[in-house]
C-alpha cells in the first residue's frame, strides 16, 4: 500500500482480491483493513448492504458485485442494480 501511494503519490484506499482469492478469509480481510485500506472488493455477486451480516463489521466482508456483460440491455443493468444478480 505504501508503495503504490508512493508511485501514485494519491492514497490508495481499496483493495481487490486478485481473482477473489483470499475473500471468504476473515483473517486476510483482516490483514487487508489493518494495512489502511477502507474498502476490499470480492468477486461474489449481490448488493452491499451496511445492515446485513452476521454481526460482525460490514467492513469486514468484501463488496459485492454485479457483473454487467456487453450485451445487457438497460433492463438488465436495472434488475441487477436492484437484485444484485445476473439475468433472471
Amino acid at each position: 500500500k505504501r508503495r503504490l501511494e508512493g508511485i501514485t503519490g494519491s492514497p490508495i484506499v481499496s483493495f481487490a482480491f486478485p481473482y477473489g482469492n483470499g475473500e471468504d478469509r476473515p483473517d486476510l480481510m483482516k490483514v487487508v483493513y489493518d494495512a489502511g485500506y477502507r474498502w476490499a472488493i470480492g468477486i461474489h455477486a449481490g448488493i452491499w448492504d451496511l445492515s446485513s451480516g452476521r454481526g460482525e463489521s460490514p467492513h469486514l466482508r468484501a463488496i459485492p458485485r454485479v457483473f454487467v456483460r456487453g450485451d445487457d440491455t438497460r433492463l438488465d443493468f436495472l434488475i441487477q442494480m436492484r437484485s444484485g444478480r445476473s439475468r433472471v
